[in-house]
């Protein structure tokens, strides 16, 4: 048995690198569109690419904190959501680890508190070159907002001018599917309600059936059967026309609310998209082509840098064999300012996890 020792106390993880009014802050634009339009294009070319090898993709989570060290993320919430979003990609042969097989730490109060502000953009782009190359760019802030005029609360968004995500701390955890809807957005990938983005549907403002063939956004509103959606909505053709009908619905309870498309037929929305706004929902899914425009996206020439690494994450690490030597569990050491701990090697562990709680007992 080999033994590990380190000077410090612990709560211990083993890890290898593998693995809602609340709002997204995207607003596609005509780039982004034409991004995913070649995707579909690739994909009709190509034909379907799930399941015909595995990807592996480099992360970096920049945990940011104030300029003085305060206030950052605790690790181990950044290691769970890790195993969460792999947990929402992995059935379909897609697997997120880290890069570098670390964090990178940065202090900055402005990009902190307001990273949309200019000076945290700049922050973001020296971040990205010093230390996030040939990876997804992911930094947890104190908060994401964007600066709309929605009235809710922005859990996250993607930047496409910075190529980069920003998601607040209080949505990085195991639960939430936050950052797996805003890596959708990294692959291209739309709302479910493209065009209604920042406007949902409301019959006394939009009349019922809807009175117009466009949406607020300008993007085509897609009819309820279906027949325009290659070129509508969210262009894909597998998701249900939505025109935002998860805000304020009532969580991811069956949408009964009775809109009506410009025929006149009603909608009848996949509360269960991660690309939508229903919220609350026991299990998210994406559409099979979703998952193509994923795919498509990675292996086009714009996500090149993705495939620059040749790491490949251990898959088959056992992570309930951890095993503490010394000290015992609620022992009293001699030393006072400092402990020595050993614990037993997990085969295929890249990195340990130390977590230390500093407390006061009086004896």
């Amino acid at each position: 048995m080999r033994i590990h020792t380190l000077l410090l106390s612990l709560v211990m993880t083993a890890i290898s690198f593998t693995s809602n009014a609340q709002f997204c802050g995207y607003d596609s634009d005509a780039a982004e569109t034409a991004r995913l339009l070649r995707n579909k294009k690739a994909f009709k070319t190509n034909g379907p690419q799930r399941s015909v090898v595995d990807i592996y993709i480099p992360i970096t989570f920049h945990i940011v904190s104030e300029t003085n060290g305060t206030g950052g993320i605790d690790e181990d919430r950044v290691i769970a959501q890790l195993c969460s979003i792999n947990e929402d990609y992995n059935p379909h042969g897609i697997y997120f680890y880290l890069k570098d097989k670390t964090f990178n730490y940065v202090n900055s109060t402005i990009l902190f508190s307001s990273p949309t502000a200019q000076s945290a953009g700049t922050k973001i782009i020296t971040e990205k070159i010093n230390n996030g190359k040939n990876s997804v760019n992911i930094f947890i802030c104190e908060n994401a907002d964007t600066g709309g005029t929605s009235g809710g609360t922005t859990l996250g968004y993607y930047d496409p001018f910075l190529d980069a995500i920003v998601i607040r701390k209080q949505d990085v955890n195991a639960f939430t599917g936050t950052l797996s809807h805003e890596l959708g957005h990294f692959f291209s990938l739309d709302h479910t309600f493209n065009g209604w983005d920042f406007e949902s549907y409301d019959p006394a403002v939009h009349g019922n059936p809807v009175s117009s063939m466009f949406s607020p956004g300008g993007v085509q509103n897609e009819l309820a059967d279906g027949s325009n959606c290659e070129n509508a909505g969210d262009f894909l053709c597998d998701t249900p026309a939505d025109y935002n009908l998860g805000l304020g619905w009532a969580g991811c309870t069956p949408y009964t609310g009775g809109a009506k498309d410009f025929n006149g037929e009603e909608l009848d929305p996949d509360e269960e998209n991660f690309m939508g706004y229903f919220i609350g929902c026991d299990e998210y899914h994406f559409s099979d082509l979703q998952i193509e425009m994923v795919i498509a996206d990675y292996q086009s020439n714009d996500r090149d840098f993705l495939n620059s690494l040749s790491y490949v994450p251990n898959l088959n690490l056992n992570l309930d064999n951890t095993t503490l030597v010394a000290p015992a569990n609620a022992a009293t050491v001699e030393t006072y300012n400092y402990v020595k701990l050993e614990w037993t090697e997990v085969s295929g562990a890249d990195v340990y996890i130390i977590e230390v709680t500093q407390g006061i007992t009086n004896n």
